[in-house]
């Protein structure tokens, strides 16, 4: 069995997404890959956001069978009925849940049929299935190593392998609306067109990766123009230069054709970012290609979580505006907002991230007798810690295990504890307005022993009013507190 350190750091790189193994994964038992393939499925942050939407939607039926009003449980500050409310909901809910399933389902039957062998003792089912959850959560973990030089399998699976990345992650929020616009158009009913339309103008009030339209073209901009920087790049510092002794020693893509080299520095950039997926070996990459990677780690899924942050309070009115008024002044103090939530996301945890960082290298400086392995220490230790904040999941090792592998303890349990960090960093700053469960208002008035379909706080006495805290929904003023 594995150490229990090791047990650990791959249970939380599992969960994390992160996708780091100190030791050889692929060569585990089956019952190892099965428990971390279920701890991929159970972390999934895509099922997760779908929670509090389930948690809603509970809530609005345990409301119906009240006397209560549930007006706006799902759009906050808008005058809906139940079934506007009860419809959002569900569109939301089927929707990300079907493209959550039919994505991975369809990258397993594409991968597997790809893969298969008539050899009887080869099995391609089962890695199929692990390497597409792995890919659609950017887990970076494979049973099988991928293929890739002299392989005919190689583009077929690779691309494969991109789309899943992007699918279920960066550019989740893009096909949520574009699946969301598509059932516009196809909806027959006024009623299932006046509800879809609303979650379009306001998409933050039901879901937390439905964004506003501006916010999504933003996105549609930043994704690509990421992945084509780092081509450049990369493809500047390895592809088309030359190491100074003429050794080849240095070229991380040396014995490839151009074809190869092409499709290795596409998948490369692509999977940097978020997946850690690698087929080349890292641990011959230049100083510069390395500080490009380590810099995209940790930018990692920052334009997404700074738009969930930015927009959490541009989806509902603040009063009795119309539904589909006019948002440009909502709008332009939004994008103007992304900027600072960009340099916060980056800076987020820094004092705790340099102390653990400095712990890891007196860790290992007082373990490693080795002088050539200490002389590259750092800039090893600095990738392997990016891509454990970023929770990304590539390393510059030779081996099958990642660099950390040859760690000592403590270094490991840091090194666990970055990447909780990680897995907590692309969390709304507060409670976002998409996780409440909408019946606080009625709950409350209920308490004060009001009218629940009152709007006004006249009635609340005056010992309650200052006594009673009643927390804010979008645009800064609670129901109770509309004048």
């Amino acid at each position: 069995g594995l150490p229990y350190v090791d047990a650990l750091f791959l249970a939380v790189s599992a969960v994390s997404m992160t996708g780091l193994a100190t030791v050889d994964f692929p060569a585990r038992p089956w019952g190892v890959h099965v428990v971390t393939w279920l701890l991929i499925v159970f972390g999934s942050p895509m099922l997760m956001s779908l929670i509090p939407v389930c948690l809603r939607l509970l809530s609005m039926r345990a409301s119906s069978r009240t006397a209560v009003s549930t007006k706006g449980l799902a759009f906050f500050g808008i005058n809906t009925s139940l079934a506007d409310d009860a419809s959002a909901l569900k569109i939301v809910l089927i929707t990300v849940g079907l493209y959550w399933l039919c994505s991975q389902l369809l990258g397993w039957f594409v991968i597997a049929m790809v893969m298969r062998t008539p050899d009887p003792n080869v099995a391609f089912v089962w890695p199929a299935l692990f390497l597409s959850t792995s890919a659609w959560h950017n887990a970076g973990l494979v049973i099988l190593n991928l293929p890739f030089k002299g392989d005919q399998r190689a583009t077929p699976v690779l691309l494969v392998v991109m789309l899943l990345i992007l699918g279920g992650n960066t550019c989740f929020p893009l096909m949520l609306r574009a699946l969301i616009n598509a059932k516009l158009r196809m909806a027959r009913s006024a009623h299932r067109k006046h509800v879809i339309r609303l979650l379009l103008k306001y998409p933050r009030t039901c879901y937390s990766h439905l964004f506003p339209d501006y916010a999504t073209r933003w996105l549609l901009i930043v994704t690509p123009s990421l992945v084509i920087l780092q081509i450049i790049v990369v493809g500047a510092a390895d592809l088309w230069a030359s190491p100074a002794n003429d050794a080849g020693d240095a070229e991380v893509m040396a014995g490839l054709s151009p074809d190869e080299c092409a499709l290795a520095l596409v998948f490369q950039s692509v999977s940097t970012r978020t997946a850690g997926f690698s087929v080349l070996n890292l641990e011959l990459l230049s100083p510069p290609s390395a500080m490009v990677m380590m810099i995209c780690m940790w930018i990692s899924v920052s334009p997404v979580t700074v738009l969930i942050r930015s927009t959490t309070r541009s989806s509902a009115p603040t009063g009795g505006s119309e539904l589909y008024g006019n948002n440009d002044d909502r709008r332009e103090k939004e994008l103007c907002a992304v900027q600072g939530q960009f340099g916060k996301f980056m800076s987020d945890h820094s004092g705790v991230l340099i102390v653990l960082l400095v712990a890891i290298l007196i860790s290992e400086e007082y373990s490693n007798t080795d002088g050539k392995a200490r002389d590259s220490c750092f800039i090893r230790v600095l990738f392997e810690f990016c891509s454990s904040y970023g929770t990304v999941g590539i390393s510059m090792s030779g081996a099958a295990a990642s660099t950390s592998g040859e760690w000592n303890t403590m270094s490991k349990l840091l090194l666990v504890i970055v990447m909780m960090f990680g897995r907590l960093r692309g969390l709304p700053e507060t409670i976002d307005p998409s996780v409440g469960l909408g019946s606080w208002t009625w709950m409350h008035k209920t308490k004060m022993g009001l009218r629940a379909d009152s709007d006004s706080d006249d009635e609340v006495p005056r010992f309650l009013r200052r006594s009673v805290s009643l927390p804010p929904v979008i645009g800064g003023r609670s129901a109770l507190h509309r004048r």
